[in-house]
């Protein structure tokens, strides 16, 4: 039964991969489809199938020789596997030999295994009695087999079942016996008990050491059971904001909770059971735009070795340092919602369908969608316009101040386009916010950079920061650069040209990165072009 088991779930686990990696695939096909046994198993099973005789010894003798085949295949399409394809012939040889198969078909195997590798004079010896046995001649082979018995299992088996078969039934017991008290955990010393125990009408005893695994094994809560199931019984996540309502420039924090509900340590490794990278699949909306799901993010939870019995641990991640931080900073007037998805154990898929790669949960994987974070708008009209103007020409230069001078830049670029604020305030705005700016420190200049609307505004910002001794916000500069989608431009723009020629290493090693990747960027384009242009001619 334990072994039907595992060959129904290798069976459904096998058809769940089939299925991901052919979705075409009708049901009565899938239902087709068997998964190999391992060679421990089908050997397993042999053993146990061949005492009971008749079809089902002969099915599993033969699923036995198909897997060993199969599994010599795949070492024979490897380089120098001639030592393993020798053991793997010589097992099968064993054990075919030991269930009474085909003794010319041992024969044949030993010999590929001979000329892959030497076999010692022990174990041709140890051949040589059973085949020998195997063919009748019982003198020959107990003559063979009993000086190797002493130490050599399989010859001991062999030279039992000789006795018994000669009628010496108390010496082929006495072998037995010793087989089931020195061999009690393979497959010959419990084949041995059974077949003891077949002999004298009576149920052997377990061995000491099996009386206490049993007792060890009953100790297990019956929840284990259940674990692979339903993992949440052993350990689940929260992916929860850690503030729901934030402001447009704030962290977007998200506390990542690991909970182990299980009365024994799990480690977090890549062994497992928990893997120490997590997966987020955020998705950013904004109003009247659509939804946006770029890269999942992949988060380390490394840093914690184990989680103890039921402990609880809680990991921030601020969703601001990634892309979503990007789509954020692009639309701090309209504001935004962020929903986050987190997969723990993550397996990866290919649809083949839609070309589209998945992520699941895999062994003891959880996955959660925690609670929307609602990054705010801004409600910008004159009013509020002018109180910043206001506030940046009082000289105080706060954080409040820096944030609603970066959202006016988005206010002004904006107004361009759908007029919200009187023209005249937005022309006061404009040399108040480039005053400001030469006012800020270098750490504040570089956050401004990072986040403000890029367009005509910025042009003397930009000149600013070109003229200026500070690294940091050049670099920050350079890097937006490659945000405006226009590589063909960048490849010329002055700053670019400028800081290629710097004397400052730091600059001109990200400049040069910067003239690669806009480089890149238009080689892309012009082979897409050139794609889509042989497709409209083909199908033309």
């Amino acid at each position: 039964n334990v072994i039907q088991s595992r060959q129904m779930e290798a069976d459904r686990l096998y058809r769940e991969m089939t299925k991901q990696e052919s979705p075409s695939l009708s049901p009565i096909e899938l239902a087709r489809m068997e998964a190999p046994l391992t060679p421990t198993l089908a050997a397993t099973r042999a053993v146990i199938m061949n005492e009971r005789g008749g079809e089902e010894a002969d099915d599993a003798l033969s699923s036995l020789i198909e897997t060993y085949q199969g599994a010599m295949i795949i070492l024979a399409s490897q380089k120098d596997t001639s030592t393993e394809q020798a053991w793997a012939l010589i097992e099968l040889a064993w054990l075919v030999l030991w269930l009474d198969g085909d003794v010319d078909e041992v024969q044949s195997w030993l010999n590929q295994a001979q000329k892959l590798a030497p076999m010692d004079e022990k174990a041709l010896q140890r051949f040589d009695g059973w085949i020998s046995y195997r063919r009748g001649f019982d003198e020959d082979a107990a003559a063979t087999l009993e000086p190797l018995a002493k130490d050599d299992p399989a010859a001991k088996l062999g030279l039992a079942l000789i006795r018994s078969d000669q009628g010496r039934r108390q010496d082929a017991a006495r072998l037995l016996l010793d087989l089931v008290r020195t061999d009690a955990g393979s497959l010959i010393g419990v084949w041995s008990r059974d077949r003891l125990a077949a002999m004298l009408g009576t149920p052997i005893p377990m061995t000491d050491e099996a009386v206490r695994m049993t007792e060890l094994i009953d100790a297990i809560p019956t929840a284990f059971d259940r674990y692979p199931s339903d993992p949440r019984l052993a350990f689940s996540i929260d992916v929860e904001p850690r503030i729901e309502t934030v402001s447009p420039y704030d962290p977007v924090i998200l506390d990542i909770k690991l909970m182990n509900h299980a009365p024994m340590p799990l480690a977090i490794s890549p062994e497992g059971p928990i893997k120490e990278l997590m997966l987020l699949e955020p998705i950013v909306q904004t109003p009247h735009e659509i939804p946006m799901s770029l890269t999942p993010i992949v988060v380390d939870l490394g840093g914690r070795l184990r989680l103890e019995p039921y402990e609880h641990i809680t990991i921030p991640f601020d969703l601001r340092t990634t892309w979503v931080g990007s789509l954020l900073n692009r639309s701090p007037v309209k504001g935004s919602t962020v929903l986050t998805t987190g997969i723990v154990n993550f397996r990866v898929s290919n649809q083949t369908m839609n070309g589209r790669t998945v992520f699941a949960p895999g062994l003891l994987g959880s996955e959660v969608t925690g609670r929307a974070i609602h990054v705010e708008g801004v409600r910008v009209d004159d009013a509020w316009v002018a109180r910043t103007i206001t506030d940046a020409r009082s000289g105080i230069i706060d954080a409040d101040l820096l944030a609603n001078l970066a959202v006016l830049t988005h206010v002004v670029r904006q107004n361009q386009s759908m007029p919200k604020v009187d023209s005249q305030i937005i022309d006061q705005a404009k040399p108040i916010v480039i005053d400001t700016f030469d006012r800020l420190d270098e750490l504040q200049k570089a956050w401004f950079i990072s986040v403000s609307a890029q367009g005509e505004m910025m042009n003397p910002i930009n000149a600013i920061v070109l003229q200026g001794d500070e690294d940091l916000p050049k670099m920050i500069h350079l890097l937006r650069m490659l945000e405006l989608g226009r590589p063909d431009e960048l490849l010329t723009n002055p700053f670019l040209l400028s800081s290629l020629r710097s004397d400052n290493l730091r600059i001109k090693q990200l400049a040069e990165w910067v003239e690669q990747r806009a480089q890149f960027m238009v080689e892309s384009e012009i082979d897409r072009r050139s794609s889509e242009q042989e497709e409209s001619s083909s199908g033309g």
